[in-house]
């Protein structure tokens, strides 16, 4: 099922499709995608930090930096668990003709709204996807402290001020896309400098305001203690285009796919104290996906809401073609809450893992 427009101008072009690679990576787990129900494959995860050798970064957040720890635990303050859900998504191309057709152009766009699924719809990914990602990681021996310790700490403050969602979804742009950022109840949710467009970059020279700042602090705070916050980036639908100048032909395509993106990361953040004047030592990693989960499994269906096609031609001289088109994915509330759940879950699986092989 799948929403597609096609301009021609001229002949019939070869599309091409390159997939961007990446370089050597740390820690390395293969997979493919989430096909057929009930069978996972996992994708790549990187496992990076501020160090010229993360591994020994990674020893300190598991090891050397908790060894005198008083009860022997490795203790996690986790302020936030994102969940950004694409509500928008779309393709545009266009193309020039080529040099035998001089004059010619074409232009497509498609455009796919989600629909169907409410606020307590994504609350509940969130809520059951975080009860599963605090599982795992109280099954690896960590601790989870509770907020109820931190409360009164003038950084988780600050954090909670800049909460504007008032326990709702809350619209953010990211990326380019319009997402709805959803965090588990009684969690805050926050943006970090230059999520929400070019202006907001301007809000990293801030260091006192800033979110990660901010939770170094509480780390810092919160003696051996590693803050974690997890980043959720879901889609629902997956495009294409292809087009360019000297190409014959311009062409846009959407389908229904439930994605978690590459964008998905987790955040470590460790600030050990120290009496000296350097102040405190600092450790800062993460896992990133980098590549996309998905799958092809149905949550909905796809109709047509509105199109417009537009043709203009001057003999012997020009000849000009647009084409938009605009979908709503109608999706039933709970195939999206189980297939939402089934390719977070492989990324929570995921992290996991990885965070289990650098104890290991």
């Amino acid at each position: 099922m799948k929403s597609s427009s096609t301009l021609k101008v001229g002949a019939l072009a070869l599309v091409f499709l390159t997939i961007q690679g990446c370089g050597p990576m740390l820690y390395r787990m293969t997979g493919g995608r989430i096909g057929d129900p009930g069978e996972v494959v996992v994708d790549e995860f990187n496992f990076s930090a501020a160090s010229a050798n993360p591994a020994e970064v990674a020893g300190d957040y598991f090891d050397e930096t908790h060894a005198d720890s008083m009860d022997n635990e490795i203790r996690l303050v986790i302020p936030t668990v994102r969940f950004l859900f694409n509500t928008r998504q779309g393709a545009a191309a266009s193309a020039q003709g080529s040099t035998n057709r001089a004059g010619y152009s074409a232009s497509v766009k498609v455009t796919m709204n989600l629909a169907n699924v409410d606020d307590k719809v994504f609350q509940q990914i969130a809520d059951e996807n975080w009860a599963k990602l605090k599982s795992g990681l109280e099954g690896l021996g960590f601790k989870v402290i509770d907020p109820s310790e931190y409360a009164d700490n003038e950084n988780w403050k600050k954090l909670l001020e800049k909460d504007t969602s008032k326990g709702e979804a809350k619209p953010i742009d990211f990326y380019g896309g319009e997402f709805v950022m959803v965090t588990p109840k009684g969690m805050p949710a926050y943006t970090y400098p230059g999520e929400e467009g070019a202006l907001s970059v301007f809000g990293a020279f801030n260091l006192s305001s800033r979110s990660d700042i901010l939770e170094q602090n509480l780390a810092k705070d919160l003696d051996k203690a590693i803050v974690v916050t997890p980043t959720f980036v879901i889609d629902f639908a997956k495009c294409y285009k292809s087009g360019g100048t000297f190409s014959d032909t311009a062409a846009a395509q959407c389908k229904p796919v439930m994605t978690l993106r590459h964008n998905t990361t987790t955040k470590f953040a460790n600030m050990t104290k120290m009496d000296s004047f350097l102040g405190a030592q600092s450790a800062a990693g993460q896992i990133n996906l980098t590549r996309n989960i998905e799958t092809s499994e149905n949550f909905g269906s796809l109709q047509k809401v509105d199109s417009d096609n537009t043709e203009i031609y001057i003999p012997y001289y020009s000849y000009t073609s647009s084409s938009s088109s605009v979908y709503a994915v109608v999706a039933d509330a709970e195939r999206y809450r189980e297939v939402a759940g089934k390719v977070i879950g492989a990324g929570i699986d995921l992290t996991l893992a990885t965070i289990k092989e650098e104890m290991d």
